[in-house]
């Protein structure tokens, strides 16, 4: 494994965020200056391709990279676009019991208000009513 791509892994890996390519070369940057940004998205392709880390296609905004290989779902927030896991279990033998399909993969995406949000909208309501 590069240098680079230590980095790029370490980076992820001490993260408690689902970050995007852009956020992780910057933090990249930081300890190595001389980093390219095609390096970085080379190395996270690469790095998804091996297994090594997943990634989360978000719909109308980047995509975001994630440290967790065990089957998880995510959350993205409407409001402020935190994303975060959702363990729900594996769906796949509901769906292919359900259906009668082969399911190869599938991608959940709750779409929701996160916690702090969610919050505020209360402390937002009550001052109204």
């Amino acid at each position: 494994m590069t240098k680079q791509r230590e980095l790029i892994y370490q980076i992820i890996q001490d993260s408690y965020e689902h970050m995007t390519a852009n956020e992780i070369y910057l933090k990249a940057k930081e300890v190595m200056p001389s980093i390219a940004c095609g390096t970085v998205y080379r190395n996270l392709d690469l790095m998804v391709k091996a297994n090594e880390i997943k990634i989360i296609e978000v719909p109308n905004d980047s995509n975001r990279y994630d440290k967790t290989l065990m089957i998880h779902d995510h959350y993205i927030c409407i409001e402020c676009g935190e994303v975060g896991d959702v363990f729900i279990g594996d769906l796949k033998k509901s769906i292919e019991k359900s259906h009668n399909i082969r399911v190869e993969s599938y991608n959940l995406i709750v779409h929701c208000l996160c916690e702090h949000c969610l919050n505020k909208k209360r402390k937002e309501k009550l001052i109204w009513n």
